[in-house]
């Protein structure tokens, strides 16, 4: 299998035909090595560590099987079956067999003959070992049931299916969830191959970087992002500087999930619903919603913004001290403290930030009128704030004007010139940032 082969190029060997443990014998000390003797060859090996992995297992020991005139399951919580039909194989008939735990027979009679007459059929978990397999598939199960329903209604079944072709029961669909997914379904290549001719077959390799699957789930495809965001998604509002091409792919909109380094769960689904990022760093931001539920997370900010900080107006987290530094900004020694008068007494009516980052960062009334929204958030602040809209206080002088509100892009990789001259007009940040 494609698994069985990536393993054996990174090294990992797999004992296919002998990995039953017969023993294991600890490491004398600490941090030694301990051995473990195989059951079918004897062989000894020496290792630092043990994995015992039971596998999944069927739950037909919570059935009255009893009642249907079946044994007991064998190992794994199976029912018996005939590896072809999926019939159960009866008690009486089961003891005659000389069945052992793992369904292995030793009398003369053989299991098809057994479960000749039985009308009980047996399909997914339950089911003991068949020709259909790998075990524990919810592909398998459904291939396993079909074959039981061809043998319970044979008649019916070739009026319904009259081709019905073989090469599902031997070659069903099968996935196993690793990362990433891996499925198939037929017959191997080389298998194929020998069946009809190097001619009749070819094959195709896709890189999973180069499916769509990687933009429906949102995978990073990059060190921070090439592709990491459709341009598509974006529609025009890429995310510029350092931070990334492409930072945010289709699926990440949908969800409302930052992936990779910057933040998982930067946005939740309602921010992500209605509050699209766009510009250099944002048109549009966040919206209304964001106020409402908005949590950032991630290196730049683990509950940044949770929902009892909106409510009250607080900031929390890791972030909740200097929640932007030098090292947010990207350039310069820390200056960002927040902690005294972030928006002054004039900007927020009443609203002033008090504390590590602040008791009623944003009061009621800022709050209750006014949401995020537009190029920077319709309503950012409220029609008080619109109509004189200067920010004073450590986070700069005239930061954002009337001019940045109407255009208000953001640009530069998270810093210098965090509003430019064309979106400030003539409201740029005066002076450099000032140290504490």
């Amino acid at each position: 299998t494609a698994v069985a082969q990536r393993m054996h190029e990174v090294g990992i060997e797999v004992l296919f035909e002998d990995g039953d443990i017969a023993k294991a014998t600890p490491p004398d000390q600490p941090g030694g090595f301990g051995h473990v003797e195989l059951t079918t060859s004897g062989t000894v090996l020496q290792c630092d560590a043990l994995l015992s992995a039971v596998g999944r297992q069927g739950t037909a020991h919570l059935l009255d099987l009893e009642a249907a005139g079946l044994a007991p399951p064998i190992r794994g919580n199976a029912i018996l079956v005939d590896p072809v039909t999926m019939r159960c194989i009866p008690a009486h008939e089961q003891a005659s067999l000389g069945v052992d735990e793992d369904g292995g027979a030793s009398g003369g009679e053989s299991i098809e003959e057994a479960a000749e007459k039985c009308c009980v059929f047996a399909a997914g978990d339950v089911a003991g070992p068949c020709t259909v397999s790998p075990g524990g598939l919810v592909s398998t199960a459904i291939a396993q049931a079909h074959q039981a329903l061809q043998h319970a209604f044979t008649d019916e079944w070739h009026e319904v299916a009259p081709d019905w072709p073989q090469t599902f029961v031997k070659y069903p669909p099968s996935a196993m969830w690793v990362d990433p997914t891996v499925a198939f379904v037929g017959m191997p290549e080389a298998e194929a191959v020998e069946t009809y001719g190097r001619h009749a077959v070819e094959a195709v390799t896709v890189k999973y970087n180069d499916t769509l699957k990687v933009m429906g789930r949102g995978r990073l495809a990059g060190p921070l992002g090439r592709d990491m965001l459709d341009a598509q998604v974006m529609g025009r509002g890429r995310l510029a500087g350092p931070l990334g091409r492409d930072m945010l792919d289709a699926q990440v909109m949908g969800r409302g999930r930052l992936a990779g380094p910057l933040g998982r769960d930067m946005l939740d689904a309602q921010v992500m619903g209605r509050g699209r990022l766009a510009g250099p760093l944002g048109r549009d931001m966040l919206d209304a919603q964001v106020m409402g539920r908005g949590r950032l997370a991630g290196p730049l900010g683990r509950d940044m913004l949770d929902a009892q900080v909106m409510g009250r107006g607080r900031l929390a987290g890791p972030l909740g001290r200097d929640m932007l530094d030098a090292q947010v900004m990207g350039r310069g020694p820390p200056w960002l403290a927040l902690c005294r008068d972030m928006l002054d007494a004039q900007v927020m009516g009443r609203g002033r930030l008090a504390g590590p980052l602040g008791r009623d960062m944003l009061d009621a009334q800022v709050m209750g009128r006014g949401r995020l929204a537009g190029p920077l958030g319709r309503d950012m602040l409220d029609a008080q704030v619109m109509g004189r809209g200067r920010l004073a206080g450590p986070l700069g002088r005239d930061m954002l004007d009337a001019q940045v509100m109407g255009r208000g892009r953001l640009a530069g990789p998270l810093g210098r010139d965090m509003l430019d001259a064309q979106v400030m007009g003539r409201g740029r940040l005066a002076a450099p940032p000032c140290a504490h």
